[in-house]
């Protein structure tokens, strides 16, 4: 009897034991683990970053280096991250470094990303940005206003340069300052708004890898060098807001093969195109008045150039050493063809001066070698010395003045005059084969119905 009541005993409190593990057991399966997911703050070194939802950002100055960081990361509760905190990372790569958070669930999952840019304050509201990673780093200007000018190590920007590949200038920028990108050779692509009213001095000047550019129609002045040998560039459109192309703009494109001038342009400065040798087209509007000095100097495939009659103007040197240039028309309204205006054309063979030129300067036409023929119109009163000097193959002269100009000898030095045919008015024969200078000529006559 006894030993029956020690075994309803034993059984009994195993049996409680037993209910309590099932009970126990019942309780973990009832307990969920966390599904949070946040990273709750992430620090380098003193520095904590910004925590905005899903984006972790921190801004450096400029003359932070631009190496990895190592992070500090505390997450929700049981949760981990992939890459783990205290691995090094480049966050100023872009487009940043992704981590994934997963919660004690291991189930659910949330992903961030970090980056850190570099960004300053260039001039008044105007801030610029880099991000991106050496060689592609990627400059913008954003704010209001005008940029500053800057010259070589002056640029905030000067030690990145070669690593800019992208410049974005973003809305409410109302000029491109000075020197702003000069000399970033691996730059390929600009975004400029149309709240931009001004390119400045040497703006892009040096982006050889430049290969389009498009200025907006809120641009009204271009300022000189602004483009300077860009080489990269095919192609320009300026547009109808600009008023003036200033002097060697678009010098040394060496690239530039086509350019479309906007109808509001009045002034093509001196030296704008100089040295754009694969310029072959250009088409100048009714709106100018002055090419300047040099304008298209030694743009040596330029085959043909219509100067409009709103030109008054053509400065010196503006087409000397257009080698390919077979054919000129010059506008009724210019007075004067300037010192070497088309000296070294040495492909044009005829030349028709318009009724309004009173002067034909020195050199104005000097080596142009293949040159054949000329037609003086009567209102040229002075032929200035070596106007035509080297033209080598001239062989005729149509002077329509009444009465001779006062020349001296070397105006058509080195040239075979006495087998060359002057002709001028019949009246006026006997007065040039006495006038000196004209007197060299082989065979001097009257103008024909033919040549007129």
């Amino acid at each position: 009897m006894k030993l029956t009541n020690c075994n309803n005993s034993f059984r009994n409190i195993w049996m409680a034991l037993l209910c309590g593990a099932m009970l126990c057991t019942a309780c973990e399966k009832d307990d969920p683990k966390s599904t949070a997911c946040d990273i709750v703050s992430f620090g380098t070194g003193d520095a904590t970053w910004d925590i905005n939802g899903t984006k972790i950002t921190r801004v450096y100055p400029p003359e932070t280096e631009a190496i990895p960081f190592t992070p500090t990361i505390t997450l929700s509760p049981g949760a981990t991250v992939n890459p783990p905190s205290g691995t090094a990372q480049d966050f100023f790569a872009a487009p940043g470094v992704t981590y994934t958070v997963t919660a004690e669930d291991g189930v659910t999952t949330k992903t961030y990303t970090v980056k850190a840019t570099l960004r300053a304050i260039i001039s008044g509201d105007c801030i610029w940005t880099l991000t991106g990673t050496p060689g592609n780093y990627t400059l913008t200007i954003s704010g209001s206003g005008a940029m500053g000018s800057y010259e070589n190590e002056d640029l905030p920007w000067y030690s990145y340069r070669d690593d800019i590949k992208t410049a974005v200038i973003e809305d409410g920028i109302t000029s491109v300052g000075g020197g702003a990108f000069a000399g970033c050779s691996n730059l390929t692509a600009v975004t400029i708004p149309n709240s931009v009213t001004t390119i400045g001095y040497g703006a892009f000047s040096g982006c050889s890898g430049l290969i389009s550019i498009t200025i907006p129609n809120s641009v009204t002045n271009i300022g000189g060098r602004a483009f300077e040998a860009c080489s990269g560039l095919t192609s320009v459109t300026i547009p109808n807001s600009v008023q003036t192309i200033h002097e060697w703009a678009f010098r040394n494109c060496t690239g530039l093969t086509s350019v479309t001038i906007g109808s509001s342009v009045q002034t093509i400065g001196g030296g704008a195109f100089e040295d754009c040798s694969g310029l072959t087209s250009v088409t100048i509007p009714n709106s100018v008045t002055t090419i300047g000095s040099g304008a298209f100097m030694d743009c040596s495939d330029l085959t043909s150039v219509i100067i409009p009659n709103s030109v008054t103007t053509i400065d010196d040197l503006a087409f000397s050493g257009c080698s390919g240039l077979t054919a000129i028309t010059i506008s009724n309204s210019v007075t004067i063809i300037e010192d070497f205006a088309f000296s070294g054309c040495s492909s044009l063979t005829a030349v028709t001066i318009p009724n309004s030129v009173q002067t034909i300067a020195y050199w104005a036409f000097g080596d142009c070698a293949g040159l054949t023929s000329v037609t003086i119109p009567n209102s040229v009163e002075t032929i200035q010395d070596r106007a035509f000097v080297y033209c080598s193959s001239l062989t005729t002269v149509i002077n329509h003045r009444t009465a001779p100009q006062d020349i001296v000898g070397s105006v058509f030095y080195d040239i075979h005059l006495n087998a060359a045919t002057l002709k001028v008015p019949a009246s006026a024969v006997d007065d040039y084969k006495a006038a000196t200078g004209w007197d060299e000529f082989g065979k001097i006559e009257a103008i024909s119905e033919e040549d007129e």
